[in-house]
């Protein structure tokens, strides 16, 4: 029985290590299927709908989540919606149309954005 302990405590490291690996391959591929997925739905969908919420990812990523569920990167030196604005898309393309409310409380156009361009 000991010695199954001391091999069991030997390999301690090497189960930690291989288990760390493990969740970060996780969490990797599953970010990264999520990624997949947005982009699909809002290729497909035509909407309109409000910029609801924003979080930076350690400042290297800008995350703008809509109204309808989808999300919109920019980095932060591209950032061209803010919390508040307008989206707007048509089915089937990447490209969609930005307004922003202006002094008067009407949206006015900001510009047009390609999700394809995001990071």
């Amino acid at each position: 029985m000991s010695e199954y302990i001391k091999i069991l405590s030997k390999s301690r490291p090497y189960i930690a290590a291989v288990t760390a690996v493990a969740v970060l391959m996780f969490w990797i591929i599953s970010m990264r299927t999520a990624g997949i997925k947005n982009n699909d739905a809002f290729y497909r969908q035509s909407f309109s709908t409000l910029v609801v919420n924003s979080k930076s990812f350690y400042r290297r990523s800008i995350e703008f989540q809509l109204g309808n569920g989808l999300k919109i990167y920019f980095m932060p030196s591209d950032q061209k919606i803010a919390v508040g604005d307008s989206i707007q898309k048509e089915a089937n393309t990447n490209k969609y149309s930005v307004y922003r409310k202006n002094v008067n409380g009407v949206y006015d156009f900001l510009a047009y954005c390609d999700i394809s361009d995001s990071p």
